[in-house]
């Protein structure tokens, strides 16, 4: 039945109003169809039941749709579904600048304003208003860089972004980490942190060494960095840099003594380099070239190191038999090798030929 209105009437006097008796009538009759209706139900119905109970759609009755109690609507679910919500496969998404409505999307290599173009993920919107709101970039497993995160918000007139900013995790550039990744070329780092080093690792020092490398962008974009190696062994540090893309020569900090068939050397940090070598033959001044005055054979000497510039090549000999000899020096400027020759004031003297050479390897 429709619903009986009690009249009250005029105040005070209630007059033009129900009375009492009629009053009650109505509230009877109503109470009496609410009665009617719950006559069926039992005392404590829905008392102390269980969940999985009380939401199964077979429990339910009357006029609503069951399937609008724990379930979406086909509609309903197909406009969910475009932002990745009650779907198992996110809708994908070339440009993160155009996600702006509220939802999970799938982002491949190339899409156009990710952290990286290298990368897959899932890319998380949460909107605060049409201009406003917060973006979550996650790479999914198996990424050669490892599973990462990155997060920004975009607000103001027009939604504007700010710049993309990692998360990062214990070990991600050397940070916490209790093993560090290896540096496959010290030409190619990604970023600033700290990598390990191997005999293997391409544009290293050479010979190549086993320890850590260290590598600061001054600025990336322009190719401004700097790099230092500790070695694990032999107590050797190394340095180099940037600019501008022009990449330096390593550097030793300590100084790098090295021998070879060619002689010894030692490289000083500050660019000075010292050669020496002693021939193992024996040489005669067989050959008169005026009164008094014999020489050998000539010798050349190749420089264990080549020098960029040469300051001084000093001959002598280490042995000398039978008279007093002397040695004299020809390409005295040649960064690669020098020419050393002994003479003696007798003939058929002997002597080993040597000699010191200083300049600089830088």
């Amino acid at each position: 039945m429709a619903r009986k209105n009690i009249e009250l009437g005029v105040i005070p006097t209630g007059q033009g109003g129900d009375t009492f008796r009629s009053a009650m009538t109505k509230v009877n009759d109503m109470t009496g169809e609410l009665y009617d209706k719950t006559a069926g139900s039992q005392p404590g119905a829905t008392k102390n039941r269980p969940d999985a109970e009380l939401l199964a759609r077979a429990n339910h009755t009357g006029a609503q749709p069951a399937s609008t109690i724990s379930d979406f609507s086909p509609a309903v679910k197909a406009v969910m579904q475009t932002v990745g919500l009650g779907a198992n496969a996110a809708p994908r998404i070339t440009d993160c600048n155009e996600a702006r409505i509220q939802g999970c999307y799938r982002c491949d290599p190339g899409a156009t304003n990710a952290p990286r173009s290298d990368a897959y993920g899932t890319l998380e919107v949460s909107v605060i208003t049409p201009d406003s709101g917060s973006q979550v970039f996650t790479t999914t497993r198996g990424h050669p860089f490892g599973e990462k995160k990155w997060f920004r918000t975009f607000s103001g007139a027009g939604g504007i972004f700010s710049p993309w900013m990692e998360i990062v995790k214990a070990g991600d550039y050397g940070l916490g980490a209790t093993s560090l990744l290896a540096c496959n070329d010290a030409n190619n780092v990604a970023a600033s942190g700290d990598l390990l080093v191997h005999p293997g690792t391409l544009n290293g020092p050479n010979p190549g060494v086993y320890g850590t490398i260290k590598t600061t962008f001054y600025e990336k974009s322009s190719s401004n960095w700097t790099q230092l190696i500790l070695s694990t062994t032999g107590n050797k540090m190394f340095y180099r840099g940037c600019i501008n893309g022009g990449i330096q020569p390593w550097m030793q900090v300590n100084e790098e003594s090295i021998t070879n068939s060619n002689g010894t050397a030692v490289k000083f940090s500050d660019g000075t380099m010292i050669c020496w070598k002693e021939s193992s033959t024996i040489q005669t001044t067989s050959n008169q070239v005026s009164t008094g005055v014999f020489l050998g054979a000539a010798e050349i000497f190749t420089f264990p190191v080549p020098f960029v510039t040469i300051g001084v090549v000093i001959p002598s000999v280490s042995y000398s038999a039978y008279a007093y000899c002397w040695g004299s020096v020809g390409e005295g400027n040649n960064p690669n090798q020098c020419r050393v020759v002994g003479f003696s004031h007798a003939a058929n003297a002997q002597y080993q030929a040597r000699y010191l050479a200083v300049g600089r390897w830088r």
